[in-house]
């Protein structure tokens, strides 16, 4: 930064800007995780290789924006980084037709893209809540992603529902996150419910 005016993004700014993109990308995990759970059995190897490419191509596409937006470089590094992570374990999962692959795929997703959140989260401390709920994203995507690599042994309805596990719980991280923010902004602005806001 050459100039030293404050055009940091403030902690309200992360808020308006993370609500739609953490409420989408939670609905679609969510969604992911409630056939995972109570449908394990039935999809064939390719309708679960598919379930996979549309949570990490998803996830990619809703975050996707965030990158051109005037945060934290820091932050729009990290994004950019998490993106393309899910958007290479969304393709990877597209052409991997065995549990091993599978695996391997959502583990690079995972681990990559929750590195990623991780890494924007803790550079970003000053934002508070944004910074904490980045985190622990990432945190569960690290996590989530060291756990997928020893599902590698396993087979596609077994990687499946290890995967809906861990992508319940970002699910619901992520809903929490992004209702919370939504809310803040309804407190903030109460008279200002203009269309497209």
């Amino acid at each position: 930064g050459a100039s030293n005016t404050r055009t940091e993004a403030t902690t309200a700014d992360y808020k308006r800007v993370l609500a739609k993109p953490m409420l989408y990308r939670g609905i679609v995990s969510a969604l992911f995780a409630l056939v995972g759970v109570f449908f394990n059995t039935t999809p064939t190897v390719g309708a679960i290789s598919a379930a996979f490419a549309v949570l990490f191509l998803a996830s990619a596409l809703f975050y996707w924006p965030i990158m051109r937006l005037a945060l934290a470089p820091s932050y729009r590094t990290a994004v950019t980084s998490a993106v393309l992570a899910w958007a290479i374990a969304g393709v990877l999962a597209i052409i991997m037709r065995d549990a091993t692959g599978m695996a391997l795929a959502v583990a690079f997703g995972y681990t990559i893209g929750g590195a990623s959140e991780l890494y924007g989260g803790l550079t970003t401390r000053e934002t508070g809540r944004p910074s904490k709920d980045t985190t622990i994203s990432g945190g569960l995507g690290v996590i989530g992603g060291i756990i997928m690599v020893f599902m590698t042994t396993s087979d596609a309805h077994g990687v499946f529902g290890m995967a809906s596990m861990i992508t319940a719980l970002i699910a619901v991280h992520l809903l929490i996150s992004a209702v919370g923010y939504i809310q803040d902004q309804r407190r903030g602005n109460p008279t200002k419910q203009t269309p497209g806001s």
